[in-house]
């Protein structure tokens, strides 16, 4: 009887262990098939990962480059949080840099993102992005404010 309770126990424990995996490396709706299926639109040609710039929390500019395996003309670039699912946007307003690169707006947000770039024939595997984070400046540590200066002790 103790045997069988041991191989329940493991099989739970690897059942477990797998709904872990799936959930903390982006199981969701926007990039589940990259883990259960095999992409058959690229017949199995080698896809190179593309390489994304940052930028801080108030959005901006950033440079994808490594484009090489897409048609730069059909490109579009999701973004889905991680911290929040539904939160997805894409990259607005690119610009041709390069043939391989090009330069694209975000918006203001933060956190870290799974990104999917893709063209009408080739898919990115997902890559993870992040704001960078701000910084606080010596000006606005030592606050002139009373009360505020009670609490920091």
């Amino acid at each position: 009887m103790n045997k069988i309770k041991l191989l329940l126990l493991l099989i739970l424990n690897i059942v477990f262990i797998l709904f872990l995996n799936f959930y903390l490396h982006g199981y969701n709706s926007m990039n589940v098939s990259l883990f259960l299926k095999k992409d058959t639109e690229n017949n199995d040609a080698k896809v190179i990962q593309p390489v994304l710039s940052s930028v801080g929390v108030s959005g901006g500019d950033i440079t994808v480059s490594n484009l090489n395996s897409f048609n730069i003309s059909d490109l579009i670039i999701n973004f889905q949080s991680i911290q929040y699912r539904k939160h997805t946007f894409q990259c607005f307003n690119q610009i041709k840099l390069t043939d391989t690169s090009i330069q694209c707006s975000i918006p203001k947000g933060f956190g870290t993102y799974i990104v999917l770039v893709q063209d009408n024939h080739v898919k990115s595997q997902p890559l993870y992005w992040s704001y960078k984070l701000g910084q606080i400046s010596k000006k606005n540590s030592n606050h002139k404010n009373p009360q505020y200066n009670k609490f920091k002790e």
